[in-house]
């Protein structure tokens, strides 16, 4: 092979080669778009609804869960739209260790695929799982977590025998 017959086929290679890391950084580079704007999307519902939340607890009536009689708290209904890249959004624990309360409930953690966990601390919000006891909502010792899609999720203020007061959460279809 003569010195030209052989330079074409390096540049060819070589050309390739750039074609494929210019290809590479181009796909790194959405992903990782679509990572922080699924994290902003998150974070701007989080947001809402603590705001929301905020206020409730602030100055909102609490219904006494251990008197059957007292009907209904303050409560708030939230559509909540999750990106198909959330892997967890979690009020009052952290899934990724254990699965028990977390901080008294007084947390938010929430991930995205492909992302770093983040946190959310709270002063004066506890986050509780609803349990439905005959019809009642009761307060369960557990956190409550949703993944990616469409949740309508109502957070209902109660309120414990010792005057502590907590949000419940549950499905408004329920």
């Amino acid at each position: 092979m003569n010195r030209r017959g052989f330079a074409i086929p390096i540049r060819v290679l070589i050309s390739l080669i750039l074609v494929f890391v210019i290809t590479s950084i181009f796909y790194l580079s959405w992903r990782k778009v679509e990572i922080l704007k699924a994290e902003a999307d998150v974070k701007n519902q989080i947001d809402y609804v603590l705001s929301e939340i905020e206020i409730m607890v602030a100055s909102g009536d609490a219904r006494d869960v251990s008197n059957p009689s007292d009907l209904s708290g303050d409560k708030r209904k939230f559509d909540l739209n999750l990106p198909e890249k959330v892997d967890f959004v979690a009020f009052g624990f952290n899934p990724e260790k254990e699965g028990k309360i977390t901080g008294d409930g007084s947390c938010i953690f929430y991930k995205i695929k492909g992302g770093n966990e983040k946190v959310i601390w709270l002063e004066n919000i506890y986050f509780r799982k609803g349990k439905n006891e005959s019809g009642r909502w009761v307060i369960s010792n557990e956190g409550f977590m949703i993944k990616n899609g469409k949740y309508s999720l109502i957070f209902e203020l109660v309120e414990e025998i010792g005057g502590k007061k907590y949000v419940l959460i549950y499905p408004s279809s329920i």
